[in-house]
């Protein structure tokens, strides 16, 4: 087990083949930071993931789009996923899940190279408001290992406590700050 650094171009994902990709520097009231927005052409298998409590999405697959937002502040990243929803004729995109890492702070560097590192903690909101914390037991073991210090440790606990309090009340604003932002994006791929 080891710390490990994610980017916003997610460019060593080797299950997507064929992308679009597209970039923008957000400068909002309610969000400040980087948003970085794949769409997924081709892939060589969609990717599933199942909860502890039973639930199972899928979370990748051909047509979706991953929207990310990196904050200037605040230790999360968000990667919202968004499926094709083929009932509807016009094709439009529903929330799959809204995925929160845990981090330790963001590098923002204008493009597809900004980076996070993973503090092993995450937290998930489902589009019905259900809210699932995940890897908990991977930041205990870390701390075990030494990976992290205990302030470290209580940074991560608690900033996914503040998460979630702040989740509960204000999903609806998370949906239309994320929807916007998906349609900006959208129009530059």
């Amino acid at each position: 087990m080891k710390l490990s650094v994610k980017t916003l171009g997610r460019a060593d994902w080797t299950r997507i083949t064929r992308r679009k990709d597209a970039f923008a520097r957000i400068d909002r009231p309610e969000f400040s930071g980087e948003a970085y927005l794949i769409r997924v052409d081709e892939l060589t298998a969609p990717l599933r993931k199942t909860y502890d409590d039973g639930s199972s999405v899928t979370i990748v697959d051909k047509g979706y789009h991953w929207l990310q937002l990196a904050p200037e502040t605040g230790r999360w990243w968000l990667t919202v996923m968004f499926a094709p929803d083929l009932s509807v004729a016009s094709h439009n995109l529903s929330v799959v899940q809204y995925y929160f890492d845990i981090t330790g702070g963001s590098t923002l560097l204008g493009a597809a190279d900004s980076f996070f590192t993973d503090l092993f903690l995450d937290v998930v909101m489902m589009p019905d408001g259900r809210i699932i914390v995940l890897d908990e037991d991977e930041l205990e073991q870390a701390l075990e290992e030494h990976i992290i210090d205990r302030t470290t440790y209580d940074i991560a606990k608690g900033d996914a406590a503040a998460l979630i309090a702040d989740l509960e009340g204000n999903a609806l604003a998370l949906e239309k700050l994320c929807r916007e932002i998906l349609m900006e994006l959208i129009e530059k791929l």
